[in-house]
């Protein structure tokens, strides 16, 4: 009788102690509920103010802030990515956009050729606006080396240099990825429809060979370095009331016009010699479209 009496004391003592325990995690679940849904309220006021909440934060910026936005410096400059003879290509970030892009400057002991040149293709390069040649974005002189630079879309992936290279080595990746025919036309049909397109605007390559076509990641091909490109367009000759150039925007246009110069500055060796065509050897200045045409079919791009 007495055991029966303290076994039904315990359930009740348990039963009372369950329900003590439900009661108090259900007031800290509503509680914590009430937190949560206090915060939000808040965040909610503070990303939606309106005109009625006097001083109110706005999440715009102000006149003088969009002023102080672009006075700061615009481009940071990271790791080098590629150099050359006459400049280097540097992975940065625009600030005023938030995007990264590929800086190009010239080197420190450029000749005046060289720098002349390095302006050339980044006009000549900004022209051209054809799905397979890399845009130019901006263009400036360098604050601390007085250097000028340009910036142009920054391409993720690789050469087809790279991509011949290695599967000529059986490198398993590229093998995958470019091992078919179908792939390999592709890229070679996307660079030809690039220097077509620059023909029909009289520009000339010069420079045609696996190092200077660019494979993205996502399939994207680029037609790149326009450095020693040659612009055979009709001089437009000066206006007759101003005496000044007349700017053309069907044709291609450069510092030489701009400044009168002679269009003629070739006067040493250009080009690279194993992807060369004959006649690029003897006169720079006598290349045509067909010396364009020998690069792409050059045995050295297979």
């Amino acid at each position: 009788m007495i055991s029966a009496m303290n076994d039904k004391t315990t359930h009740l003592n348990e039963s009372t102690t369950s329900t003590a325990s439900r009661s108090f995690r259900t007031a800290n679940l509503q509680a914590l509920l009430e937190v949560i849904a206090r915060a939000r309220r808040e965040q909610t006021s503070q990303h939606k103010p309106t005109a009625t909440t006097p001083g109110t934060p706005l999440p715009f910026l102000q006149p003088d802030q969009v002023q102080q936005w672009f006075t700061k410096e615009r481009y940071v400059i990271g790791e080098s990515v590629a150099q050359g003879g006459m400049a280097r290509i540097f992975c940065a970030a625009d600030l005023h956009l938030c995007r990264t892009v590929a800086l190009k400057t010239g080197l420190e002991n450029s000749s005046a050729e060289d720098l002349s040149r390095f302006l050339f293709e980044a006009q000549i390069t900004a022209q051209l606006q054809h799905p397979n040649i890399i845009p130019i974005y901006d263009m400036g002189l360098e604050k601390e080396t007085c250097l000028p630079f340009f910036t142009m879309k920054y391409v993720s992936g690789r050469t087809a240099l790279d991509i011949i290279l290695g599967l000529r080595r059986n490198n398993p990746k590229i093998r995958h990825q470019f091992g078919g025919i179908t792939e390999r036309l592709t890229i070679f049909l996307k660079a030809c429809d690039a220097i077509a397109y620059a023909h029909s605007l009289d520009v000339i390559h010069r420079d045609i060979k696996p190092a200077n076509i660019m494979v993205g990641n996502h399939g994207e091909v680029y037609v790149i370095d326009w450095g020693i490109a040659q612009a055979r367009n009709p001089d437009p000759g000066p206006d007759p009331a101003t005496g000044r150039l007349r700017f053309n925007p069907n044709r291609i246009n450069s510092y030489r016009d701009i400044y009168g110069l002679d269009q003629t500055m070739d006067q040493g060796f250009l080009g690279s010699p194993v992807h060369m065509a004959p006649e690029q050897f003897i006169n720079p200045e006598a290349v045509d479209e067909r010396s364009d045409i020998y690069g792409l079919g050059c045995p050295c791009m297979n």
